[in-house]
């Protein structure tokens, strides 16, 4: 049986850099995977992540603003 497998380390970049692709706050990053802003920063330096060049920019902004009770109430 021929079976991939794949690092403890390279899951947690890839949930890492998912988190940032989909406009997870930074801030919660850090403190769900111990990891420093600068550190954060480096990851998806390395990835070369460039979260403004997503296409789906329109529907993370939504999706941060719905959060805020201000304009649920409007």
């Amino acid at each position: 049986m021929n079976i991939d497998t794949f690092s403890v380390e390279c899951i947690r970049n890839t949930g890492i850099v998912n988190l940032a692709v989909n406009a997870a706050n930074p801030y919660l990053i850090t403190r769900l995977t111990g990891l420093s802003l600068g550190r954060l920063d480096v990851l998806l330096r390395r990835f070369e992540v460039n979260i403004d060049e997503q296409s789906n920019i329109g529907k993370m902004i939504n999706r941060e603003i719905s959060q805020f009770q201000f304009y649920q109430d409007i």
